[in-house]
């Protein structure tokens, strides 16, 4: 298990960065991060490392949180239950954070309990299941963006709008891959709503090298449309075996999370032309020259550092610190500008200040946040790939009420 413990020292220059008020008494601020560096996720790692280097940047600029050195921890968990669930109490022991990054849906849905009755701490998912998703039963989980659910739903409203009328669903066997599935055909039966038919649920094996059996039978079946759910680590070898088989890459939609330059690089441009995705947010490049908060810090920061990516989920690890900095900043000076001492207060202050953030810009092109539902945004922007390249396909689409 790989760790980084950043200890910035307290005699960093002030700046005019808004937040960057001394305190009276300084006191370090702790904050945990869990992610996935090495193992079958890593290829999002740019997720973890985007939210460890607003913390650098911020203590750069600002000398801490409102003159509070921050004190933090990445560990590598290596998408791995048993150690994610080690990590995050190793954190919590040892780090005793305000607040804390967790990683997959697997993790986040086990923790549960821990987050909201035991250690009261307020977290952010990296996951977006819709199950860690509760103001009321869970009010310290917090994610960015719609849920998994969501991104369902608005697939199949979006499959309608193109004229389909039938789907393939086409997903790996894990937590993650199952359970927003299931709810969505299950329990909200949103297919039978909107009125397009399910034909199968092919799954395909965790990590897998060659899926050419389970898409021969997706291709028998001659859906409109198929909808891959996975990380770049399965849209890969399906859009791989899809277009040895023949079956036209048009006809695939794949989700945000493999949205990625590194699927267009491995399974060609040729056999990803039409294939349809979404964006969650711009990119770095995207941001610096839409000239927006976040890409006027990060164009800033690398001038002295090496950016681990500049794709779009190293804006996400970002913008998810940018967001607990400002609750932290906003606890700290509804507590008169003083840190307080029970590390439960200061989390459950924190918690509070999270949830009331409402008409804020968290500087990523999203519009202004609301963060009572937890989820701080509802939209994703439809992308198509044309040419090897990832373009926007249309206007931000949300469930529809």
């Amino acid at each position: 298990m790989r760790k980084w413990l950043i200890l910035v020292s307290v005699m960093l220059l002030l700046s005019s960065v808004a937040g960057c008020q001394p305190a009276p008494k300084a006191t370090p601020i702790s904050i945990g991060l869990v992610g996935d560096l090495t193992g079958p996720t890593s290829s999002l790692a740019g997720i973890a490392y985007g939210g460890r280097d607003y913390l650098v940047y911020y203590n750069e600029k600002c000398g801490g949180i409102s003159g509070n050195l921050i004190e933090y921890e990445l560990i590598d968990a290596t998408n791995d239950l048993s150690k994610e669930v080690a990590a995050y109490k190793e954190l919590i022991t040892g780090l005793k954070p305000v607040s804390m990054h967790l990683w997959s849906t697997a993790m986040s849905k086990a923790l549960r309990r821990d987050v909201n009755e035991v250690d009261k701490i307020p977290v952010v998912s990296e996951s977006m299941s819709g199950e860690i998703v509760d103001p009321v039963n869970l009010p310290f989980n917090f994610i960015a963006g719609p849920t998994y659910e969501d991104e369902v739903m608005i697939v199949l409203d979006w499959i309608k709008e193109l004229g389909g009328r039938s789907v393939v669903f086409l997903t790996g066997p894990t937590e993650f891959h199952v359970a927003a599935n299931k709810r969505v055909l299950e329990e909200f039966k949103y297919p039978e709503k909107i009125g397009v038919e399910v034909m199968d649920w092919i799954q395909y094996p965790p990590k897998p090298t060659d899926v050419t059996a389970e898409m021969l039978r997706a291709k028998e079946l001659t859906p409109d449309f198929y909808w891959v759910w996975d990380t770049p680590d399965g849209s890969i070898p399906v859009l791989r075996a899809a277009s040895e088989l023949g079956i036209p890459s048009d006809k695939f939609i794949i989700g945000h999370w493999s949205m990625h330059p590194l699927v267009i690089e491995r399974v060609g441009a040729e056999g990803c032309e039409g294939v349809k995705s979404f964006k969650l947010m711009m990119s770095v490049d995207e941001l610096i020259e839409e000239r927006l908060p976040v890409g006027l810090e990060i164009e800033e920061f690398s001038l002295t550092h090496k950016l681990y990516t500049r794709n779009w989920e190293y804006i996400k690890g970002w913008a998810e610190s940018r967001t607990i900095v400002e609750a932290i900043n906003r606890a700290i000076k509804k507590n008169d500008n003083v840190v307080p001492e029970d590390i439960y207060q200061f989390r459950q202050l924190v918690r509070d200040e999270w949830e009331a953030i409402k008409g804020w810009d968290i500087g990523i092109g999203v519009g202004l946040i609301d963060y009572s539902d937890h989820k701080g945004w509802t939209s994703m922007t439809p992308m198509v790939c044309r040419n090897g390249v990832w373009e926007v396909y249309g206007p931000a689409m949300e469930i529809k009420k």
